[in-house]
């Protein structure tokens, strides 16, 4: 069920620059406000359903991939040219919303498995992590024969 606190909320979105300053101007706490977990909610989620359906968001989304800028320069005319910078901005979303792309801020802790070849692993002296292990340091030998 949705509230009339978060339909406000939504509302309010597009009339300030954050979403918890929405959320404020919607007679929530400051500590919720900031938290987001208004995201978890159910109504939230009715309401973004409702408001931000996945054709309008594909239909914004792809303009932004194709955005573009006026070049103004002195000594020639005025041209409109590919606005890079925003155009990643909408690609790193992209790629966010469909799960596809960790970003650095979140949790990066899950392990890499990179299969080598056995002529690369030759070649660098790569070897197998439990061999790496058992090797000694020559140091440690140096000291211990002392």
């Amino acid at each position: 069920m949705t509230t009339t606190r978060a339909k406000l909320a939504v509302k309010n979105i597009g009339k300030y620059r954050t979403e918890e300053q929405a959320l404020l101007s919607a007679n929530y706490s400051p500590s919720y406000a900031k938290s987001g977990l208004i995201k978890k909610t159910k109504g939230w989620n009715e309401l973004m359903d409702k408001n931000l359906n996945d054709s309008l968001l594909l239909k914004k989304h792809l303009e932004g991939l194709e955005a573009t800028r006026i070049n103004n320069s002195h000594t020639e005319p005025d041209k409109e040219i590919p606005d890079y910078q925003t155009r990643h901005k909408y690609l790193d979303s992209a790629y966010k919303l469909k799960g596809r792309y960790i970003d650095e801020e979140e949790d990066n802790t899950r392990p890499i498995i990179i299969n080598m070849p056995l002529q690369v692993n030759q070649r660098f002296d790569i070897n197998e992590p439990n061999r790496e292990t058992e090797r000694s340091d020559p140091q440690q030998e140096q000291i211990q024969s002392s």
